[in-house]
């Protein structure tokens, strides 16, 4: 997605995270959802900010991350977003390179087989160990596995191209209960981490799951199980985010 046009700098608008979120909650402003900073914009001073979701994919970060920046004062704007704004004008990625990153992290893993789940777990993995080493903003590029899938067509393809085995097809679920809850909020997960400053909503998610049977159709999400209805797709969003946060604590230098 290009970057949009906005009457802010690029400065201006992590400036305005930081007010926003501070007259939304000025003891614990890291706290602000999105919905409330966007419900906020106008009472503080900026009725015409971008909602937080556009300010997040202008700099292709994730919500959580642009808050830490908007509140550390001993990081560097300028630094953090120009190595990230470089990043973003750079061409686009072609499926050469793709293949390589598949060929990379299944390398990582001693020529393991890849399917779409084990290629985001060490993705995360090595964006992880980057941001530990480095914590004034420099950043690496690597493919999410939704952009891999695009360019070879289908994310197994991509393997076949690259060399590297493909794991074994998980076997359809039999039925809509089989999906345990825990396996719905891992899905969830799987699809923030690939899509930072998406919302994920009905429709959404049925456009990020398309094509891919290790997610569970969005009908899981509410149907009636034999232990009773599903909570649905809020409670497993909301579940899905606690959890993205506490991991993001435990990894936090």
């Amino acid at each position: 997605m290009g970057l949009f046009s906005s009457d802010y700098t690029n400065h201006e608008l992590v400036e305005v995270v930081r007010v926003v979120t501070l007259h939304v909650n000025p003891r614990q402003p890291k706290n602000v959802s999105l919905r409330k900073f966007d419900g906020a914009r106008a009472a503080a001073g900026h009725p015409r900010a971008p909602r937080a979701s556009r300010i997040c994919e202008r700099f292709d970060m994730r919500w959580p991350a642009l808050k830490d920046l908007a509140h550390d004062p001993g990081r560097s704007v300028e630094q953090t977003l120009g190595i990230r704004l470089r990043v973003r004008a750079n061409p686009e990625m072609t499926l050469d390179q793709a293949l390589d990153y598949v060929r990379a992290i299944s390398s990582r893993l001693g020529g393991a087989p890849l399917d779409p789940a084990i290629y985001v777990r060490e993705r995360d993995v090595i964006l992880t160990e980057v941001r530990r080493r480095w914590r004034h903003g420099q950043e690496i590029v690597i493919p999410t596995a939704n952009q891999i899938a695009t360019l070879a067509g289908t994310f197994r393809n991509a393997c076949l191209l690259a060399g590297v085995p493909v794991a074994a097809q998980t076997r359809a679920k039999p039925s809509r209960w089989a999906w345990t809850d825990k396996e719905i909020i891992e899905a969830l997960i799987c699809l923030m981490d690939e899509n930072p400053g998406v919302a994920i909503t009905q429709r959404s998610y049925r456009t990020l799951r398309a094509g891919r049977p290790e997610f569970p159709p969005v009908s899981v999400l509410n149907t009636v199980t034999n232990d009773g209805r599903r909570p649905g797709l809020v409670f497993y969003r909301a579940e899905a985010e606690r959890r993205r946060r506490e991991r993001e604590r435990r990894i936090a230098p």
